[in-house]
């Protein structure tokens, strides 16, 4: 774990979050730059903190239900996900209640796609519980849609990739916390 000073997204002036900025998803940080946020904040909380799995992402957004979108099946609106180019940018994180989960998870739907720990790849024939993906590949996995994608995107069992060291401004991330016990952290 390092403590050094990480470079701040793109679109920050001097180091600063942008003015009104502040309650928005961080968006145009690299994959590495999620993991190491993630690394950081462990050593900080002593707690094992790190990116989802996408097999853990998706459960938190389709629930044990499996419902069509992080809300439940009917199809995405204004009022429950920022979408389809419709605000042109990030809204700020929990603007759109009538989108969060029924177990009170915010923004997995819209806003910006989110990085999670697994190398993109085609899934596997057989049936797996909290599967990981590949062990290696050139890609990593994104989930939820963003601002400026269409509403297909938004669906729980939507799936992107991106370039792990690139930064784009639909791009953010979110954290899991590893409860007592659970699976270790990424090497």
């Amino acid at each position: 774990v390092s403590s050094r000073k990480a470079t701040p997204p793109s679109h920050w002036t001097n180091g600063e979050i942008p003015r009104g900025k502040d309650q928005h998803p961080v968006s145009n940080v690299t994959w590495n730059d999620a993991l190491s946020y993630c690394r950081w904040i462990s050593e900080q909380a002593g707690s094992d903190i790190r990116l989802p799995t996408e097999a853990q992402w998706e459960y938190a957004a389709r629930g044990s239900s499996g419902r069509e979108y992080p809300w439940g099946d009917e199809p995405p609106t204004a009022e429950r996900a920022n979408f389809g180019g419709a605000v042109g940018d990030t809204s700020a994180v929990g603007s759109y209640p009538a989108g969060k989960t029924p177990e009170g998870l915010f923004d997995l739907a819209g806003n910006v796609w989110e990085w999670c720990a697994d190398w993109f790849g085609a899934y596997g024939p057989d049936e797996v519980t909290d599967p990981t993906g590949p062990v290696s590949g050139t890609t990593r996995v994104v989930r939820g849609g963003s601002f400026s994608f269409n509403p297909g995107a938004l669906r729980a069992a939507s799936r992107g990739d991106d370039v792990p060291g690139l930064a784009s401004g639909n791009v953010g991330f979110r954290c899991v916390r590893v409860a007592p016990g659970g699976q270790k952290g990424l090497g």
